[in-house]
């Protein structure tokens, strides 16, 4: 009996190490959990390995996701949120990390409005060129910023240029972001195409279940002006737009 008295009192002496222990124990893995070999970022952010990066999502619906990278100024930005606020429409933004603080109060208005706020990566370089661990970098660099300046913590990702072959999935999926791509460009980027002709290539490669690319950066200054036409064009064709997050309840994403 003594020495069943002696070996819990020594015992209790240790308890509050041992619930210490256990208590970190509790936040790490409440922290990062694994699912599948995937580490996320969060405890309600599971996401699932992607074998490429989604460009669609397999539906006979008509519903599209509108999507506008936007890396710098705020010429474009402003009034393509002025548009899609007079028509209670809302898009998903993929968000550069650097543009976040440089531009708050578009970044602030983007999340304000109800817009889905994504990811376009931090510096504007080619993933799939790097290390793992230097796409890691890349992409919690900007998370980091897009929450500070939105508030949100972003969960999709586009990657700058579209190059998100290599280690880029894995990697992405990894910290807890999806890679998102598109199907329909409208390649308001290209200088030497008018607004007509932006919004003529949306309305003519529009399909259920299309991601479709614009942008929102100031080099793509026809953007406001073939926006509304385009905006036009899918109500008449009976098209429902949605945010990429809820394009994927539609839906499995996928390249076919």
């Amino acid at each position: 009996m003594r020495v069943w008295t002696f070996n819990l009192y020594k015992w209790r002496k240790r308890l509050p190490i041992i619930a210490a222990f256990l208590a970190v124990a509790v936040v790490l893995t409440t922290a990062v959990i694994r699912t599948n070999n995937v580490t996320t970022t969060s405890g309600e952010n599971i996401v699932k390995p992607q074998q490429a990066a989604y460009y669609r999502v397999k539906t006979d619906q008509k519903v599209v996701a509108l999507t506008f990278d936007w890396s710098y100024g705020t010429k474009v930005a402003q009034p393509v949120l002025d548009i899609l606020k007079e028509r209670n429409i809302r898009c998903t933004f993929f968000i550069s990390g650097p543009a976040a603080l440089k531009y708050p109060e578009i970044s602030k208005r983007i999340a304000a409005e109800g817009h889905e706020v994504a990811s376009h990566g931090h510096e504007h370089v080619d993933l799939d060129k790097l290390p793992k661990e230097k796409i890691k970098e890349n992409i919690l660099n900007a998370h980091k910023n897009i929450k500070e300046a939105t508030g949100k913590e972003a969960k999709l990702l586009r990657c700058p240029n579209g190059a998100w072959r290599g280690a880029v999935l894995e990697a992405a999926n990894e910290v807890g972001y999806t890679v998102i791509q598109w199907d329909t460009d409208s390649l308001d980027w290209f200088k030497d195409r008018s607004s007509a002709q932006i919004a003529e290539k949306v309305l003519k490669e529009v399909h259920p279940g299309d991601i479709i690319l614009m942008h929102a950066s100031d080099v793509t200054d026809r953007t406001p002006e073939a926006l509304p036409i385009i905006l036009d064009g899918l109500e008449k064709e009976g098209y429902k737009i949605v945010t990429v997050s809820e394009l994927l309840k539609y839906g499995p994403g996928t390249t076919d």
